[in-house]
């Protein structure tokens, strides 16, 4: 179970506020527990929230200082998918005695000023390292996160191309805070709430499509429907290995899973990180 008062400070660093009710949710206590770890969290870290009865919540304040040690990746996974990466004290393990972790760790510094600015809905300039392009900075507004592959993302407003974008995390070299420029309308990010269904199979050229079926579970029935966020959709693709090239060219001892429903899926955008894939035009809702 996470230390509760660990989660409130937590909660402060990467949203920006809490209430009581939140705790109460995220943990299962107390209404009485509840007020008592936020008072208990007040004795050491008077400095760090203050109570704004109009919106009747604790808030960051400017001098906020953590005293934890929070990871960023274990942060993003509570906001992302309401899930707890805790370790534990079990020793009677059958896993493997060393677990490699070889993506670079994220900056607990960086990440917070993010995920804050998408609770806020606040707009911000940052410096980013695309794949085609030097360092350079830009305006955005964070949106929503998700993980890949290891690989923490989040889904933005480009103020400069207005349009929507996914960013790697470990990219943006800084954030330079709060953006001077104005939002005006924006169109809703139909990629994100939009979904698309991935048609999945065995490959046909792999030696053994009776055992990849048994893998999707395909016992009386010839494909696999997977449906996403169209934002989504070359992510999953390649999570799962699938080989979406046109005419399923790709090595089947790897892209052990046949994408049958290409045609369909074209013009989605987050298609250009699919194994394989080729696409008809380009597309300004781009993955950096």
């Amino acid at each position: 179970m996470i230390n509760s008062v660990y989660l409130v400070d937590l909660l402060l660093s990467y949203t920006g506020s809490f209430n009581r009710q939140q705790l109460m949710d995220l943990t299962g206590m107390s209404i009485a527990t509840a007020t008592r770890t936020i008072k208990k969290y007040k004795e050491n870290n008077e400095d760090n929230l203050k109570y704004v009865v109009e919106n009747k919540r604790y808030e960051i304040t400017d001098i906020f200082k953590s005293n934890f040690s929070i990871a960023a990746e274990d942060a993003l996974t509570l906001l992302a998918y309401g899930q707890q990466r805790t370790q534990t004290g079990y020793l009677n393990t059958i896993g493997p005695a060393v677990v490699s972790n070889e993506n670079s760790k994220l900056s607990s510094d960086i990440v917070p000023d993010i995920t804050r600015a998408i609770y806020s809905k606040s707009p911000i300039d940052i410096e980013y390292y695309g794949t085609q392009s030097p360092q350079e900075k830009r305006t955005i507004l964070p949106l929503a996160i998700f993980e890949s592959r290891g690989n923490w993302y989040v889904r933005v407003f480009d103020l400069k191309d207005s349009g929507y974008k996914t960013f790697k995390f470990i990219r943006i070299n800084s954030v330079l805070g709060t953006s001077v420029q104005k939002l005006t309308e924006i169109i809703d990010d139909k990629d994100w709430f939009e979904t698309v269904t991935l048609t999945l199979g065995a490959h046909p050229n792999h030696h053994n499509p009776k055992g990849l079926n048994k893998d999707l579970g395909l016992l009386d029935k010839p494909v696999f429907n997977l449906t996403v966020p169209k934002a989504l959709a070359g992510f999953k693709l390649a999570e799962l290995a699938v080989d979406a090239s046109p005419e399923g060219t790709l090595s089947p001892e790897y892209f052990q899973y046949r994408l049958l429903n290409l045609h369909e899926l074209f013009e989605v955008s987050s298609m250009r990180i699919a194994p394989g894939f080729k696409g008809n035009k380009p597309n300004q809702n781009l993955t950096i």
